[in-house]
């Protein structure tokens, strides 16, 4: 998906993960087969499997590195120049799938559900949406020591 906004904003890390790969201003070699080629992207995968790709951020914007452990609203990057209004960002959620021996076949794309002002749903293209962010989205993933944490903020 295509996150379109009108001005330049902070991109944040939806769930808690692993960054696993960092592209800042340059496409390197590929780590997942079947990501957007993107050449700023941040990978993170989390706790079930999944890989979160979130590209088209600006050039020299990555706030994180690889090996770092993030969590839901760590500031990751800036949104990347759409055109000459607006900004924006795209994310892709990953699950790649396995043989019985462990040999990756494939990344299947997730589609992700996304909590706005008309409830949970599914984004469609070319639609206005307004999100909702609560203390209990951000930190449904969180381990007891995270949240304590989140809450003393």
């Amino acid at each position: 998906w295509n996150i379109l906004v009108e001005e330049q904003d902070t991109v944040y890390a939806a769930r808690a993960g692993l960054v696993v790969k960092v592209n800042d201003g340059n496409i390197s070699q590929v780590v997942y087969d079947g990501y957007i080629q993107s050449k700023n992207s941040i990978f993170i995968e989390h706790k079930d499997g999944t890989i979160a790709q979130y590209f088209f951020i600006d050039d020299g914007s990555s706030l994180v590195h690889e090996g770092q452990y993030v969590t839901p609203r760590t500031a990751i990057a800036l949104a990347g120049h759409y055109d000459s209004y607006n900004y924006r960002v795209g994310i892709v959620l990953i699950k790649p799938e396995y043989d019985k021996a462990g040999k990756k076949l494939v990344n299947k794309n997730i589609p992700m559900l996304f909590r706005t002002n008309e409830g949970d749903v599914y984004l469609e293209s070319n639609k206005s949406y307004k999100p909702v962010i609560s203390d209990e989205l951000i930190t449904a993933e969180m381990s007891k020591k995270e949240k304590a944490r989140y809450y003393k903020k």
